[in-house]
């Protein structure tokens, strides 16, 4: 994993990463 520049930039890249993937989940169930 690299480093980012602040903990607050890798906790909303990992958030934004898992909306992602929550979303895509949520999406294939509700078809």
């Amino acid at each position: 994993m690299h480093s980012h520049a602040s903990m607050r930039e890798a906790d909303m890249g990992f958030l934004l990463d898992r909306g992602a993937d929550v979303q895509a989940v949520n999406g294939r169930g509700r078809m």
